[in-house]
Order: structure tokens, then C-alpha cells, then sequence
């Protein structure tokens, strides 16, 4: 139908070539409608051009006449549009036909609102995602409008990225669209005009945002319905007084965060009947929390929620917020019994090697008692006095005296050494037996799925956990479901601590660390125990109905928590993960204890059957006298040569290999694997395929046979099918494949995923073909490991059907980059190993390196303009020259490895771009991120922060410098001369120096007031008239006309004099230095002064996640674009003190770039604390083979200073210490530096001409005048 309708467009613009004649046949209305095309058609392109999705266009009118004019509207949108977006032409009907993907953007054209309700009425959720962008046209403007009811329209459907637009009868296209939250509604839609486009202005590049990123940024604290029940750690429900709940648990926490900075409640809503995760299915026949969220009782669920294929068809997932295992709760391994202890100080291969010392004796024992000079030798070995010598070494051994001791030389010394030996064996098994004696030790649980398979234990699970064992359908006889109940799966694991020995769990690994710390805790019960292996992963995340429109908003947050750490952060707090260790550990540790009677029963029972055993032998002594039989099996010699007599020859055997092809090809592959795969970090990944016959895969057997028996003792081997996937913990490096043809080649390496295998890592690859191989063969196996960049590889392969001494084994490589051209896949020889020579030539490399030079090829790379990372100069249209200190460090690898640079910038400016969450979704990436995933460049730089998030999707290199993330902040003031005559003293010292006048003023006007002659002639002196005056001028450093006679007055005036001339001495030394000095205020230093002088922030988004865990910042930031020029605009502004109170969140490097190269402008501060180090580096395709060439070019550089070296060309760090200006030397005064002293000079001559005034007016008679004058008495 939509092929159709395109067509039926195409012949309508056929026929009408010009929307000229379409115009002018329309009458006013239809005029005012022709405003529309342009406007839709600028509106298509700024905000619905999509690399996948097409547009959609859908038309209702409630007559054919206003349909037509629709589709001439429809026309000339696509006539402006045409070759630049991908649309279609839909109706009613499609939403009805085979189920699609969904669509996100679609653009609505109707007559009124009734038209609108039918086209919408046909809207699903299935085939319509709501959370997209929709463009809603009113093409009729008669009718009044129902706002209310349109939008209520929407609303219900959760649409909240739309926009209607509306021709009035100005000519003006106004645009409306709806806030669902406002501070006054939750939930319900109020209408607003976004904005209006005058007749003529349908370029809207200037006009405002109508579809921004952030459409809902708050809930305005209304509620939200939350489905949840408690899983513990994950949930926890905290029951309040008044009915309220509250989440705890890591997710809760989380959700607690979201609701924080979304400003939203939250209203926990548990399943009926603790039904928990309950069953997904159609529509009404789910159950649990799954009912609740389809059946949209809920806004959203949280509570160990995995992604899920099937829950997914029915609702919306969001974004994985946490990564956990499932595995098995197995119960501890059963306790060693006290006799078993007794073994336990040493391992199984002591006490072999003591058994085979105490055999070689019992051998010489029985040695030295046959043949004719037995007695002789008996003297010189041990002595001719000794008897029983075999009783009397177990004798020595177990602690026993020495009754003879023998005479010769070389007896005493086998006795000595003896002594020896069974002294330091003897205590080292006592010292280690006292510690085993105390420790209720277990044998190792089950640690693997096949142990747990093999046992007789049930399986417990709850009932979706099924799913996990679906290729084993053998455990369901032995299947225990799990009854839902209030966290009935946390109890039953809390109960293999101590109470279940029947029974595994199956169990993410987080309810096992949770209970292992609740047991440390509390300091009861046993640890529980896991299996090393895990059943499989299970990615958490949050699950909203189908129709939501949360997800977009809730998904932006949830990347945020992720990647700033906090979500590892709470889960950490929340368990015990460190799994192996109690696998190992004892239980009970610390200083020693006394040993109890529990601790020696294991003493006891060997004491026991010792008895018992001298019981047998006491009885069967009495039989012997009686029985001659019994009495020769008695006799320990007799007993020792039947023994020896009955010990038969053991030949050894020898493996003998056929000297076949097989032998010759494991020649050839265990040297090659000798010299380059032993490793003892990585373990070697071993593959075969076989498809051709059976006789090849018989071969391949043989010779992995016989290779790993001779490298297994220091390799080790790890095997894989074809098609079977196996998680790692990291690449695997070292490879080893056995194919039998290009199909075989084929199949093998599109199993292969960048994730698990190394493309830059070693293979070799083994064609066990029966006959020869042709080169075009190989030609094609190569050019396939090109396109995935596999170069470190061989071939190895062989003529099976040529049996003479001719036969050969060839191994060969590529060099993509060669004298000869670029990127080849041309078949090399590397050797030709003859059959029946040696291996002696080690100067021959099998894995060269091949990237050591390129040739002069091309590296494509993308970057971008940032200063002083990355300086672009685009000479002209094609030519753009690099620099930096970034750029230098890529000009010295390409004179290092001899390659030429091509440099692709990202579009529409932007810079690092935007890292989806998987690399499925790549679409959502951009800037620098997006040519990466793409392979459009081979590698990447610009101050890239190496992140988790970007590790998932691409390979990072080495870190080569680490950046400081600061806040940039405008100088502080100049002081002024003035200013500068204070700073000589402290807050401190001033206010002392002050306090000391103001007791002097307060002591000499109390003797003034007191009017009496004899106090003034005691304190000051007998003729002083003027103490305040005096007081001053001893200050100053002024004489004395009069001095006092009296001994205690003379003794405060000499105390005066002496604090006067230390203060007045320090004072001036360090002006004459202030004075000299160029000194500025001190800005802010910290975030929280910074905050607390009102300060407004600015960054680029790009940035926008390291200020994610400051919401006092956040509160008051300002969003800059992400592009260098804002930042350079901003750094003036700062240097020249146009932005006061303002900081801007930048690294270190680009304010110390803006202090070397713009020191006209001015210098910029910083606040000297660092929020963020980030290290930085490139960034290249997941499967990319650069990086490790380039990772040891880059550490040669890093050590060699040349990173340091070269950054210093381009930042100014002594700019940002502000040392002071004046140096110690002395230099001649200038007028402008004691601008101060005169300015003071001036105030007080103005003081003076105060009181000369105040004089004159005493002189007219004025008392209260003559009063006020603290010299009037003087004058008289």
C-alpha cells in the first residue's frame, strides 16, 4: 500500500511540475495553507533526518477536496526535500498488516481533531514508538481549535515529543506543544505556545529548539508508580508508621538518586500474592510485577529485572544498569574427620617421597642382610652392636633415643643425617599439626557444572529460572520450583549457610555476597559456597510499559550513575564478592588456643587401633609358639624377601612415533609454538574444523596429540568448538586452529568475535588439505583475516599424498603494507621446512613485525580543532595541516613508522560525540565516537578520556598523559596603593594595634574626666597638657619636648616607646616590600567557596559527566557548545574580567595554552583543586591491529620525555603559580607605587582643615564648640 501511494505522488509530480499554478488555483484559506510546505519541509530536515528510519506521512480529511489539498501540501514537501531524507506514504490501514519494526518519526496531516483521533486510533505501540518525534499540521483553520482534547489525545498515547502547527489568519504559522508535568499537574497536559513563524521566515535555524534532547527534565515532585517486591540486595522494603514504603538494596538506592535529580515521588505498588517476577505473557495472561507493568498499573518496574527476549516483545526495557552472574549456591564440602587431620599437615606427594625414604631404607635393610659379606658390611653401615636397625629408624623417626651409637666414622654420619632429617620432618609435622587440630576444615565444594551435574543434589529455582536449562533437560526429574513469598529465593540461599546439605541454588551471585557479608557481620554461620563457573550472565535494567515515555529520560540518568562509578560503588557496599577466598580460607583463624579433647580424637583413634593392632600381634605371639607357620610370618626378614621376591619387573614403556606427515607437520608447530606461545599468563585457545573428510579429521587428531603432548608441560591449552561461546575474562591472544579447507576457514573465523579474540594476537592456522593447496586459496584466506585485521598469522600446509623425502611443510604469512602497495593480501612464503632436517635456524621469524613500516600508506584518522591537544589549519578545501602537542606525538609515530596522515573531521562540528551503550546501537553515536564504529578512520585522538563505556565498543591505547579537569576562574583585583599601605600587618595584628590605642585613648580620657590634678601628675607627669597628642607623636616615631619626673610615668612612656619602635620598625621594612609588589586578590580555591560567593559555571555538554555527583553545580551551570571557539570566547572574557563570578569547567592544559599565546588578553586563574584526572589516549576499532605497534612507539615516547617535551611548546604553567612580580633586590621608588602615601597625605590634610575650621568658630565664643576640642585647654 505504501508503494502505491508513492507512486500516485510521483505522477501527481509529473503532472504538476510548478507549485506556481497549484497556488494560485487555491482560494484564501488554501493560501494560507500553501505557508505550510516550507516550514514542514525545514522542520523534516533539521530534526527528522534519520541514517535508517524513514518518515512516515499520514493524511485525514473529512472531504476529497481537503484531501487534495493535503497532498498538494504533501508535494511540495517532497519537492523541497526530494534526495535528502528516505519518506513514506502511510495511512489508517497500515498499522493492521504483518508486524514491522517500529517506527520513530512520522508527520500527521488533518483537517481538525476528530481527523487527528482517527488516524491516532490506529496507532499501536507495536509499530509505533511513542517515545519517537511527531509533527502534527492542522490544515484546516475555520473550525475553533479543541486544545484540550487534542493533546489529551496524545497524552493518553504518551506522546511528549510532538509539535502541532497552525496557520492563523495573519498568515502566521503558529507551533504548540504540551508540558504533561507542571508544578500545579501531574499527568495532565498544559497547553503552550512554543513559538511563532511570520509569513515568509520558514528558515528555522535560528528560531528556537522545538524538538530539544531534554524535553522532560523534571517531574515537579509528582508521583510515580513503581512496581517492585523485595529482593535482597537488590530491593529492600522499609515499611513506615504510616503506611508509606521505602526502597533500600543498590537498585533502590539508585532509584532513590533518580528521584532526587528528577524531582519525581515514588509510590511502591507490590504484586498480588507475592507473586514476584510472575510469568510474561499476551495481554491478560501475565502475572506479578510483569501484570502490573503490561497492564500499566504501574509507571515502571524495578527489582532484579533481566533482560528478557520475551518481556521485551510485551514491554519497554531500558538501558542495563548493572551486570550480575547466575550460578549455583552449592553446600561447604563435607567436614574432615579427626583421623583425617592426621594426614593433613602434609600433601600427598610428601608423604610419597617419606614412604619412598622409608622403602629405599627398608631396601638397604634388606640389602645388607644378604649375600656372603653382609655381616661386614652390616658393621660399616650401622654398626656391628646394633640390632632391629629397620625398628630403630622408624624408632628415631617417631622421637625415640638412640640406645648404641655406632663407632665408624661413616656410620655415625648416616645416623647424624638421619637425625637430621626426622628432626626437621618431625617438626615441621608437629607445628603444622597443631594449627589442623583447631581448624574444622572441609573438603573443597563443588566447583564446576559437571561436579554439581553428577552429584545427587536437587535443583532449587524459581520457576523463570528454567529457562537457564534448556539444554539440559535431564535435571528436570530433579527440579525443586521455588514457591513465590516475600523473598522466598533470598531465604533459600540464606539457607545453604547452614541448614541445607540436599540441594544447590540456583541464584544471581549478588544474594550470595549479600549474606556472606550478613554473616561476617553478625558473626555467625558459615560463608556460602559457589561454583567457580557461572550458569550466565544477567544484565539488569528497568522495565516500563510498552507506551512509556520514561525510558529516553530515565535511560540519560542511568548512563550517568553507570559510568561515574556509583553503581559498583553501591553494589560493593552491599557484599561480600570476594568468592574464591572463602573457598580457600579457614573459618576460624588467629591466636592459637588450648587444644580440647574434640581437637586429639583423631589421637585418640590412632592410639585405639594401635592397640588394637599390638593386641593381634600379642595373640597371634601366643599362637606362634604353637603354630611353626605363624611364627615364619612373624619373622621380619622372612616377611621383607617375600616381599622383594614378589615385587615383579616394571619395563617402561616408550611412546613411539610413526614417522609420518603427521610427525613432520608437529615438527614444524610445536617449534613455531615453543619460540612465540609460551607464555605463562595467557593460555592458548586450540580450534579445529573439519569438513571434508573423515581421513582429515583423523589427521588433525594426530598431530594435536602428539603437539600437545610435547608442549602441554609448558603451555596451556584451552579448547573451543566451532560455534560454542565460551565468556572470557579477556581477549584470548594466542590461537591455534586446525582447518581442512576454505570452508572449514570460513566457518572458523565467523565464530570469531572481537570481543573474545585478539585480532591482534598470534594465530596459526593448520590446513590438513589431502591434496595441494592452491595459492588463490590461501589468496582469499588472507584477504578475509585483512577485513577483520589479522595479521599475525600463518599458514601451514603440506602435500599429504607426497610420501618421499622430497615432502615438504610450507608455511605462509602476508605483508599488508609493502614497498609494493597498500593493505595486499599476497601470498608469502615464509619457509620451507625440509622433511627429515632439524630445526636450527632461530634467525628466521615466523610472526615478524609486519606494521614496523608502513610505507608511506595512509592512516586515515579523525580529530578535531582543541587546543593545545589538536591544531587544525586548513590551508585550503582539501589540505588541512596538524598540530599540538597530540598532532606531534602522531607526526613522530608517522616518521617512526613511515606512514602518511589523512585527517577527517566529524560532522556538523561536533567533537568526542556521544558513545552508545552497545555496540547495536550505533546509530545513537556521533562526533569522533561514530567514525570509529563505523571504520571510517583507523584511529582516533583529541584528549580522548579512556572510560569503561568507550572500552565496550572500542580499543584504547596506552595512556600517554593524564589530564587535570579544573575550574578556570578570572584573576582576582589589583590592590591599590592605598590598599597596599595595610598589608604590611594581619587581620590580627591590626586589630591589636588598634586595641592598644583605644585602652591608651580610654585611660587618658578617664584622667581628664576625672578632673583631678594629683592622678595626671602620677600617670604622665607633672606640666604634661598634651598625653594624646604625646601619644601619637611617640607612635609615629616624633620626640618628646617634656619628659615626666616621675619614676612610674617615665616607666610607661619608656614601655610605650619600645612597643612603638618594634611596630613602627616592622611596618616599614615590609612596606618598602609591599609597596614594590604587583599583588592581586586570591580567586575562589575551592568548589565550595566557589559556590558559596554565588558563582555561575559554565562547560561543554561533552563534559557534562564529571559534574554529574555535584548537584550544587548542576543547579547553576550553564551549557556551552561543544566546540573549542565557546571555550576561547569564554577565556577571554574571564582574562579581561567581562565575565566576574563566573568559572569555567576546562583542563588545566587549555587555560595554560590561553596564558602562553593570548597574554594580551590577559591571564586566567584557576581554583586549585582538581576534580577529575583523566587519563587520556587514541582510540581505535574494536578489531583494529594498530594498537599494539602503535602502544610500544607511544611508551618509547612517554619515556623519553617527548610527551613532556612537546607539551611544552604549548602551555605556560608558571602563568598559573603567579609568582610575585618584585624581586628582593632594592630598586628606586616610584610616584605611582606611593600614590598611597600621598592619598593619605591628602585625607589627613583634609582633617586638619576640619579642625583649623573648628578652631575659628571656637574664637567666636562658641562653648560647646571650645567643649568638643580635645586641645582646647592647651590654647588657653
Amino acid at each position: 500500500m505504501a508503494l502505491l501511494s508513492i507512486q500516485t505522488l510521483i505522477v501527481m509530480l509529473v503532472l504538476r511540475p510548478t507549485g506556481t499554478q497549484l497556488v494560485e488555483a487555491l482560494p484564501s484559506d488554501s493560501t494560507q495553507l500553501m505557508l505550510l510546505p516550507e516550514l514542514i519541509s525545514s522542520v523534516l530536515m533539521r530534526y527528522f533526518r534519520h541514517p535508517y528510519q524513514p518518515v512516515q506521512f499520514y493524511l485525514a480529511a473529512n472531504s476529497t477536496d481537503h484531501h487534495l489539498e493535503q497532498r498538494d501540501v504533501l508535494s511540495l514537501v517532497l519537492r523541497y526535500t526530494s534526495g535528502h531524507c528516505t519518506v513514506t506514504f502511510a495511512n489508517v490501514a497500515d498499522n493492521a498488516g504483518p508486524r514491522q519494526p517500529q517506527r520513530t518519526q512520522a508527520i500527521l496531516l488533518g483537517e481538525d481533531v476528530d481527523a487527528f483521533e482517527r488516524l491516532l486510533a490506529n496507532f499501536s505501540p507495536t509499530a509505533n514508538d511513542y517515545s519517537g518525534r511527531y509533527l502534527l499540521v492542522l490544515t484546516s483553520t475555520e473550525q475553533p481549535i479543541e486544545w484540550s482534547r487534542l493533546f489529551g489525545l496524545l497524552w493518553s498515547r504518551h506522546m511528549v515529543h510532538v509539535n502541532v502547527l497552525l496557520v492563523t489568519a495573519n498568515s502566521t504559522v503558529r507551533v504548540y506543544s504540551y508540558d504533561p508535568y507542571s508544578p500545579k499537574h501531574c499527568g495532565h497536559p498544559i497547553v503552550k505556545l512554543v513559538t511563532d513563524f511570520p509569513s515568509g521566515s520558514g528558515d528555522i535555524r535560528r528560531q528556537r529548539n522545538l524538538y530539544p534532547r531534554r524535553r522532560v527534565t523534571s517531574l515537579h515532585n509528582c508521583t510515580l508508580r513503581v512496581g517492585s517486591f523485595e529482593a535482597k540486595p537488590y530491593i529492600f522494603l522499609e515499611r513506615k508508621a504510616d503506611g508509606y514504603t521505602e526502597l533500600g538494596g543498590f537498585e533502590g538506592d539508585m532509584l532513590r538518586l533518580l528521584a532526587h535529580r528528577l524531582q519525581f515521588r515514588v509510590n511502591v505498588t507490590e504484586p498480588l500474592r507475592q507473586s514476584q517476577w510472575g510469568v510474561m505473557g499476551a495481554p491478560g495472561n501475565s502475572t506479578g510485577t510483569m501484570q502490573l507493568v503490561q497492564d500499566e498499573l504501574v509507571d515502571l518496574v524495578i527489582a532484579c529485572m533481566a533482560l528478557d527476549v520475551t518481556r521485551s516483545i510485551y514491554l519497554k526495557p531500558g538501558c542495563t544498569h548493572y551486570t550480575s552472574r547466575i550460578l549455583l549456591a552449592v553446600p561447604p564440602g563435607r567436614p574432615y574427620s579427626a583421623f583425617e587431620k592426621l594426614f593433613r599437615p602434609f600433601r600427598t606427594d610428601i608423604w610419597t617421597a617419606l614412604g619412598a625414604m622409608l622403602g629405599c631404607v627398608v631396601t638397604v635393610v634388606v640389602v645388607l642382610n644378604c649375600g656372603q659379606r653382609a655381616r661386614s658390611l652390616r658393621r660399616f653401615v650401622y654398626g656391628p652392636s646394633v640390632q632391629m636397625p629397620l625398628l630403630r629408624a622408624l624408632y628415631v623417626l617417631w622421637g625415640g633415643t638412640v640406645v648404641v651409637v655406632p663407632r665408624r666414622n661413616f656410620a655415625r654420619s648416616l645416623l647424624a643425617l638421619w637425625l637430621s632429617f626426622t628432626f626437621v620432618l618431625r617438626t615441621l609435622y608437629q607445628g603444622s599439626l597443631y594449627l589442623y587440630l583447631q581448624r574444622s576444615a572441609t573438603y573443597p565444594p563443588l566447583a564446576t557444572m559437571d561436579e554439581v551435574h553428577q552429584s545427587a543434589l536437587h535443583y532449587h529455582m524459581v520457576n523463570i529460572a528454567m529457562r537457564f536449562f534448556v539444554d539440559r533437560p535431564e535435571i528436570r526429574a530433579r527440579t525443586n520450583i521455588i514457591p513465590p513469598g516475600l523473598d522466598s529465593l533470598g531465604a533459600q540461599v540464606a539457607g545453604m549457610a547452614n541448614h541445607y546439605r540436599d540441594r544447590v541454588v540456583v541464584c544471581p551471585q549478588d544474594m550470595v555476597a549479600y549474606n556472606n557479608k550478613l554473616n561476617r557481620a553478625l558473626g555467625a554461620g558459615q560463608f556460602i559456597q559457589v561454583t567457580r563457573e557461572s550458569i550466565t550472565l544477567f544484565p539488569l535494567t528497568i522495565y516500563y510499559p510498552k507506551k512509556s515515555f520514561l525510558t529516553q529520560l530515565f535511560d540519560r540518568e542511568v548512563r550517568h550513575i553507570v559510568q561515574s562509578g556509583l553503581m559498583d560503588f553501591w553494589v560493593r557496599n552491599y557484599g561480600d564478592y570476594d568468592f574464591e577466598s572463602k573457598r580457600r580460607a579457614p573459618q576460624h583463624s588467629g591466636e592459637p588456643r588450648k587444644l580440647t579433647v574434640q581437637h586429639l580424637v583423631g589421637a585418640y583413634q590412632l592410639l585405639v587401633a594401635s592397640y588394637l593392632l599390638a593386641t593381634v600381634v600379642f595373640l597371634l605371639e601366643l599362637a606362634s609358639v604353637r603354630s611353626s607357620k605363624i611364627q615364619r610370618v612373624l619373622e621380619f626378614s622372612v616377611l621383607l624377601f617375600q616381599i622383594l621376591d614378589c615385587t615383579p619387573d616394571v619395563g617402561t614403556k616408550r611412546l613411539l612415533v610413526r614417522d609420518t606427515v603427521g610427525n613432520h607437520f608437529s615438527e614444524v608447530i610445536v617449534n613455531a609454538l615453543n619460540r612465540y606461545y609460551v607464555q605463562n599468563h595467557s593460555s592458548t585457545l586450540l580450534m579445529r574444523l573439519s569438513t571434508v573428510s573423515r581421513q582429515t579429521y583423523d589427521l588433525q587428531s594426530d598431530i594435536m596429540d602428539e603437539v600437545m603432548q610435547r608442549t602441554s608441560h609448558s603451555i596451556a591449552y584451552e579448547y573451543r568448538s566451532v560455534g560454542q561461546y565460551y565468556p572470557s575474562r579477556r581477549p584470548r591472544i594466542f590461537n591455534l586452529a586446525f582447518i581442512d579447507g576454505y570452508n572449514a576457514f570460513e566457518q572458523l573465523f565467523d565464530s570469531l568475535d572481537p570481543a573474545q579474540n585478539d585480532f591482534s594476537g598470534y594465530y596459526l592456522l593448520v590446513l590438513t588439505a589431502l591434496d595441494t593447496v592452491p595459492v588463490e586459496t590461501i589468496a582469499r584466506m588472507f584477504s578475509i583475516l585483512w577485513t577483520l585485521n589479522v595479521v599475525n598469522v600463518n599458514v601451514v600446509t603440506a602435500d599429504l599424498q607426497d610420501y618421499s623425502h622430497w615432502q615438504s611443510v610450507l608455511m605462509y604469512t602476508y605483508y599488508p603494507y609493502t614497498s609494493d602497495g597498500c593493505e595486499k593480501n599476497v601470498p608469502q612464503l615464509v619457509h620451507r621446512f625440509r622433511k627429515g632436517t632439524k630445526w636450527t635456524d632461530h634467525r628466521i621469524e615466523l610472526f615478524p613485525n609486519k606494521l614496523s613500516n608502513f610505507h608511506r600508506c595512509q592512516i586515515t584518522v579523525g580529530t578535531f580543532h582543541l587546543p593545545p591537544y589538536v591544531l587544525l589549519n586548513r590551508q585550503d578545501r582539501e589540505q588541512l595541516s596538524y598540530g599540538g602537542f597530540e598532532g606531534d606525538l602522531l607526526r613522530a609515530l608517522s616518521v617512526k613508522l613511515n606512514f602518511t596522515v589523512r585527517l577527517i573531521e566529524p560532522e556538523a562540528g561536533e567533537l568526542w560525540g556521544q558513545t552508545p551503550s552497545s555496540i547495536a546501537s550505533s546509530t545513537n553515536s556521533s562526533g569522533c565516537v561514530q567514525l570509529v564504529l563505523t571504520e571510517r578512520v583507523n584511529l582516533t585522538f583529541g584528549r580522548f578520556a579512556i572510560r569503561g563505556d568507550r572500552n565496550l565498543l572500542m580499543k584504547s591505547s596506552r595512556s600517554y598523559y593524564t589530564v587535570r579537569m579544573m575550574f578556570a576562574v578570572p584573576s582576582g583585583r589589583e590592590y591599590t596603593p592605598f590598599e597596599k599601605l595595610f598589608r604590611p600587618f594581619a587581620r590580627s595584628t591590626w586589630m591589636m594595634v588598634i586595641l592598644y590605642l583605644i585602652v591608651a585613648i580610654c585611660v587618658i580620657g578617664t584622667i581628664e574626666l576625672s578632673r583631678r590634678s594629683d592622678v595626671r601628675d602620677f600617670v604622665y607627669g607633672r606640666g604634661v597638657t598634651t598625653p594624646l597628642l604625646n601619644l601619637f607623636n611617640v607612635g609615629f616615631g616624633g620626640s618628646l619636648k617634656l619628659l615626666p619626673g616621675r619614676n612610674f610615668a617615665r616607666t610607661l612612656l619608656l614601655l610605650w616607646m619600645y612597643y612603638c619602635l618594634v611596630v613602627r620598625t616592622c611596618y616599614q621594612g615590609s612596606l618598602f616590600e609591599y609597596l614594590q609588589e604587583h599583588k592581586n586578590f586570591s580567586p575562589p580555591q575551592t568548589v565550595d567557596a566557589l559556590v558559596g560567593e554565588n558563582y555561575r559555571f559554565y562547560s561543554l555538554y561533552g563534559s557534562a559527566l564529571y559534574l554529574q555527583q555535584m548537584p550544587a553545580i548542576l543547579s547553576r551551570i550553564t551549557w556551552l557548545e561543544d566546540d573549542d571557539a565557546s571555550v576561547d570566547e569564554h577565556l577571554v572574557r574571564l582574562a579581561a574580567h567581562q565575565a566576574p563570578a563566573t568559572a569555567l569547567f576546562t583542563d588545566i592544559e587549555r587555560v595554560a595554552y590561553h596564558n602562553r599565546f593570548r597574554t594580551r588578553d590577559g591571564l586566567v586563574s584557576i581554583a586549585n583543586v582538581v576534580l577529575v584526572r583523566l587519563p587520556i589516549g587514541m582510540y581505535y576499532p574494536k578489531k583494529s591491529c594498530l594498537a599494539n605497534q602503535f602502544d610500544r612507539e607511544l611508551d618509547g615516547l612517554v619515556t623519553s620525555g617527548y610527551v613532556s617535551y612537546r607539551l611544552g611548546h604549548y602551555v605556560d604553567y608558571d602563568s598559573l603559580k603567579r609568582p610575585p612580580v618584585y624581586e628582593h633586590a632594592p630598586t628606586p621608588l616610584t610616584i605611582d607605587q606611593l600614590a598611597g602615601c600621598f592619598e593619605t597625605l591628602f585625607g589627613l590634610l583634609l582633617v586638619a582643615t576640619g579642625l583649623l575650621g573648628l578652631e575659628l568658630l571656637s574664637r567666636s565664643g562658641s562653648y560647646s564648640i571650645v567643649r568638643c576640642l580635645p586641645f582646647s585647654k592647651t590654647a588657653q
